[in-house]
């Protein structure tokens, strides 16, 4: 392959700097949009704007399970806790006996399913659970098993074809046990890799 002169790479590479420019100004160029996952052709759920709702995710809390794994490398993640407690009550308000989260998104028919993993945090007590519900359109398409502290990862799938937005709704239940630490009075999920698929 022949050497390109230095004169000309100028050349060629200031040409590609004033195109840039120029869609800089004009509008022109790619339009940003939902981040995708480098190599399975997925989108982040975190990576949309919720439209209403109050769920934060990677919202700072450490995301270990209960057996010590982290889901911190995830694509995303977050630890919804409610707990009779102040520091723990991400859950926004009460309802039923639990605590409760919401967000929407607008997904414009584009996806077909949302997957994600949920875990017990290592603070769920002994006799706490949380479940999750998906509505597509305000149509209930998918509730989760309760997650409890001895649960295994769960594997959550819910259809979301042809919706226009999807509402995802938190419950976490702090069960009965009274005091500190593990198993004291707090019930905490973990919601990790939320992935929408086209």
């Amino acid at each position: 392959m022949k050497k390109m002169e230095r004169r000309k790479f100028l050349q060629v590479m200031g040409a590609a700097a004033l195109v840039g420019a120029a869609g800089a100004l004009t509008g022109c160029g790619p339009v940003p949009g939902p981040e995708q996952n480098k190599g399975d052709g997925s989108v982040s759920l975190a990576s949309l704007d919720a439209f209403t709702g109050h769920l934060e995710w990677n919202n700072g809390v450490e995301p270990e399970d209960v057996s010590g794994n982290s889901y911190s490398k995830a694509v995303n993640y977050i630890v919804c806790a409610f707990s009779n407690g102040s520091e723990w009550d991400f859950l926004k308000s009460y309802t039923n006996g639990y605590g409760y989260g919401f967000a929407e998104y607008r997904v414009s028919k584009k996806y077909k399913k949302l997957t994600m993993k949920l875990a017990p945090h290592k603070l769920m007590n002994k006799d706490g659970n949380a479940y999750i519900k998906v509505y597509a359109d305000d149509k209930l398409v998918a509730t989760s098993e309760f997650v409890k502290k001895k649960s295994s990862v769960i594997d959550f799938e819910a259809n979301i074809a042809d919706a226009e937005y999807i509402k995802l709704e938190v419950y976490v239940h702090t069960g009965n046990s009274i005091g500190e630490g593990p198993d004291g009075n707090d019930g905490a999920l973990i919601m990790a890799d939320a992935k929408l698929w086209s």
